[in-house]
């Protein structure tokens, strides 16, 4: 049985790892746009438009890619 006290200790636990998790997220956040703000800009140097302008398939490989990653993950076939 859990004692009132080490249910405190237990909730603040929580709340320490959720905002763990937050700032976790935000750190891995930050470097994947900079990159993305990257490729824009060496887009501009080359003088040449992203691909997935030209196609719409090129702009949907990515996300499409990721749920199969996620389907698999899962173990969900597809």
């Amino acid at each position: 049985m859990v004692r009132a006290g080490s249910r405190g200790v237990l909730s603040a636990l929580a709340m320490a790892q959720l905002g763990h998790a937050r700032r976790g997220f935000r750190d891995r956040l930050l470097p994947r746009a900079l990159a993305w703000i990257g490729q824009f800009v060496g887009h501009a140097v080359e003088g040449k438009r992203p691909s997935f302008f030209k196609d719409l398939q090129f702009l949907l490989i990515g996300p499409l890619w990721l749920l199969a990653a996620a389907y698999r993950r899962f173990s969900l076939p597809y």
